[in-house]
C-alpha cells in the first residue's frame, strides 16, 4: 500500500517556487538533450514524441496526455521520492539519497541519451522533496515538466515540422538564471520555514 503520508502539508511558498523552477529548468534541460542527441545520433531514423502524438486518435491523445502529465508523475514520485526516498533517508545523508534516487530515476528510462538531462531533473526533484519535507513540491514540478511538450499542441501552427526547432541559447541563459533564483529562494524558505522543518522531521 503506498505511503500517502509523504503528501503532507509544507510551506505553501514551495508550490509557486516549484512552478517557477519548472519554467527555468525547461530550456536548459531541453538544450542539453539536443546536445546529447547531436553528439550521439541514433543509427536509425526515429520519431519524436509529438510526431507520434499527431498520429493518434483524439481519445488516444487524451489518454497519453493524462498518463504523461498526471498519472506518470504521481506514480514515479510515490515510488522514487516516497517509497525509496524515505527509508534511505533514515540511513544516509540527504545528498546521498538524492543522488541514489536521481540515478535510479534516470536509469529506468529507455533511451540512454536522456539519462544526463533526467539525472539533473531527478536531482531537482529530490532536492524539492528534501527541502519541503513533502511530495507535493516535486510532484508539481514533475507534472509541469512533463506538460511542456503539450504546450506546442495549443499553438495554431502546431505541426510536427514547425515544432522541432532548436532551443535558442538566449532562452537557455534566461532559463538557467530563473532556475537558479527559484532554487536559491527554495533554500532560503527551507532555512526559515518552521512548517517545512516540521515536515522533514515527520
Amino acid at each position: 500500500i503506498p505511503d500517502i503520508s509523504v503528501l503532507r502539508r509544507t510551506n505553501p511558498l514551495f508550490y509557486p517556487l516549484a512552478r517557477c523552477a519548472v519554467v527555468g529548468a525547461t530550456f536548459p534541460s531541453y538544450w542539453l538533450l539536443e546536445r546529447v542527441h547531436y553528439l550521439l545520433p541514433s543509427e536509425e531514423p526515429e520519431l519524436g514524441f509529438l510526431d507520434i502524438y499527431f498520429q493518434l486518435s483524439f481519445a488516444e491523445q487524451i489518454a497519453v496526455a493524462v498518463g504523461t502529465v498526471i498519472i506518470g508523475p504521481f506514480v514515479e514520485e510515490m515510488l522514487f521520492r516516497g517509497a525509496i526516498f524515505r527509508p534511505l533517508r533514515e540511513k544516509y545523508r540527504a545528498a546521498v539519497v538524492i543522488a541514489i534516487t536521481a540515478a535510479t530515476f534516470a536509469a529506468i528510462h529507455e533511451d540512454p541519451r536522456k539519462m544526463a538531462p533526467l539525472l539533473l531533473v531527478g536531482i531537482v526533484l529530490g532536492t524539492l522533496r528534501w527541502t519541503s519535507g513533502s511530495l507535493w513540491a516535486p510532484l508539481l514540478f514533475h507534472m509541469g515538466f512533463n506538460a511542456v511538450p503539450f504546450y506546442d499542441l495549443f499553438q495554431l501552427d502546431a505541426l510536427p515540422e514547425n515544432i522541432d526547432e532548436p532551443v535558442a541559447i538566449q532562452l537557455v541563459v534566461i532559463g538557467a538564471a530563473a532556475f537558479t533564483v527559484a532554487m536559491a529562494a527554495l533554500l532560503l524558505v527551507t532555512r526559515k520555514s518552521r512548517t517545512a522543518s516540521a515536515a522533514r522531521r515527520e
